[in-house]
């Protein structure tokens, strides 16, 4: 099965803007909250809140990786996320399409597959139980940034902190 020009999708930035080569990368499925509370045995909020904190964290992490990777492939290009969603990843900066000959098609192939690997990756289950386990996300009183730095410079965990603080009856700990 060949893959030809025909095969690569365009989007465009703006409503009525020119077509540009793009790659679908709008997420269908993630991990579930039920899956969170399975693994890690934590309420519902707190499923919901890891899970929000690792949609955010694979996102931020796929579109700064996804700009250099296009750079070292395509330099002198610009990855931007289009879209009601943000789910295209458009590329500014090629040649036209109709131009492209078998080499930029073949880059364009891998480049787009590297992608949706990388998408994949992102938001399977694995991934998302490394995020929540390395960050204590299932912790209740777990924040974005869990860990600190303390007054002789040793890293805290923000949640253990805070489990402290209840355990030695100072209440409920307010972000």
């Amino acid at each position: 099965m060949s893959y030809s020009k025909q095969d690569v999708r365009t989007h465009s930035l703006h409503r009525h803007g020119d077509e540009l080569p793009a790659v679908r990368v709008k997420v269908d499925r993630t991990p579930t909250t039920t899956q969170i509370q399975t693994e890690f045995n934590c309420s519902e909020k707190q499923a919901e809140l890891a899970a929000q904190y690792c949609w955010d964290l694979a996102c931020e992490q796929f579109w700064e990786d996804l700009n250099t990777q296009s750079n070292d492939v395509f330099p002198g290009t610009q990855v931007y996320s289009a879209g009601r969603s943000g789910g295209w990843a458009v590329v500014e900066g090629l040649s036209d399409l109709d131009r492209w000959d078998a080499v930029m098609l073949g880059k364009w192939r891998r480049w787009e597959k590297s992608l949706l690997a990388a998408v994949a990756d992102l938001m399977s289950w694995e991934c998302w139980k490394d995020m929540i386990d390395s960050n204590r996300w299932h912790e209740e009183g777990a924040e974005r940034y869990n860990f600190t730095m303390g007054p002789e410079c040793q890293i805290i965990c923000k949640s253990e902190m805070k489990a402290q603080a209840r355990a030695a009856g100072f209440g409920p700990v307010i972000k």
